[in-house]
């Protein structure tokens, strides 16, 4: 799942049309992450949020993560190098499903160990997708 495909159902005159938001060059993609950073995708990192000046606490610990957004006043969706720009490896593809799976060992200065699976299923005409994740110890995720 190379820097993502996401699908979004927009509603045009009237009508349901659906759209996939993406360069037309994959070449784009390591461009844009370096100067925009439009994030198309809709995994965008381990904390999909904001963390201000980069910092946080768990289990008694301060954490810095890289602050990438706000000339330094925010960590923005896991730092400068999100889940958006890491290349997802192909775990499952049965019939109408796929997984896709990052292993993230402390990416960006986040502690703890993190697998991270994307799962989308064709029902019916219909793309749903889902994500999951499991640690091994004390985290800091949410997407």
């Amino acid at each position: 799942m190379e820097h993502g495909l996401p699908l979004y159902w927009c509603l045009i005159a009237g009508a349901w049309i659906k759209i996939a938001l993406g360069y037309d060059d994959p070449v784009q993609y390591p461009v844009d992450s370096a100067t925009s950073h439009t994030f198309f995708t809709p995994i965008v990192g381990r904390y999909a949020n904001r963390n201000k000046n980069g910092t946080f606490s768990l289990e008694d610990e301060t954490y810095n993560i890289p602050a990438n957004e706000n000339r330094g006043a925010n960590a923005l969706h896991g730092g400068r190098v999100g889940y958006d720009q890491w290349d997802w490896t192909l775990t499952s593809q049965p019939d109408t499903n796929i997984t896709f799976t990052i292993l993230d060992n402390a990416l960006e200065g986040f502690p703890g160990f993190i697998v991270s699976h994307a799962s989308y299923t064709l029902s019916s005409a219909v793309l749903v997708g889902g994500s999951r994740a499991v640690g091994a110890e004390a985290s800091w995720f949410d997407v």
